[in-house]
């Protein structure tokens, strides 16, 4: 490397390592088992890495035995806690796979569903101890059932009015 004086300072002294962690020059690349790296960060309480994947998909993976973060190449897909995300957003945990939505001390957090970039429905938990669920052009209902025939249970149509195991909706 030319002997460029603001390089030979000790702010640059330093030698740094993609894919390495002995790097032998000022930058070393070099590529590890299934993973093109683009960046690694190591401490003393762990090792994270973050590239491209042999298959071509971008992940975060920790200490290169677990990949944390995948983003599928042709889908866009992101997961969490599994590398084939089979939709937009999927988080997967052999515990339980917990959502958070943390809001401030006074914040009323908040899942909106909208079509088209037009707000259909939210729930939300307001503070003070309220849980709101809202349809906004329509009515909620509530189903249950197994394998995927879930059958609808109770109902509150746009009016108010409920029924609960029949097609018969009462104002309560």
């Amino acid at each position: 490397m030319a002997n460029i004086p603001f390089l030979n300072n000790a702010y640059f002294s330093a030698k740094v390592g993609i894919g390495t962690d002995s790097p032998i020059d000022m930058l070393s690349l070099e590529r590890i088992t299934n993973v093109n790296v683009l960046t690694d960060y190591k401490n003393s309480t762990g090792n994270f890495s973050a590239g491209v994947l042999v298959g071509g998909n971008f992940a975060i993976n920790e200490s290169n035995v677990a990949t944390r973060l995948t983003i599928e190449k042709t889908s866009g897909n992101v997961g969490i806690g599994t590398t084939s995300p089979g939709t937009k957003l999927e988080i997967s945990s052999t515990s339980d796979a917990l959502l958070e939505l943390n809001g401030g001390t006074t914040a009323n957090p908040y899942m909106l569903f909208a079509q088209n970039g037009t707000r259909r429905a939210f729930i939300q938990y307001v503070n003070g101890g309220l849980l709101s669920l809202a349809s906004e052009y329509g009515d909620i209902r509530f189903m249950t059932g197994t394998g995927g025939t879930e059958t609808e249970k109770m109902r509150i149509n746009s009016s108010g009015n409920v029924g609960i195991g029949n097609t018969v909706l009462q104002i309560v």
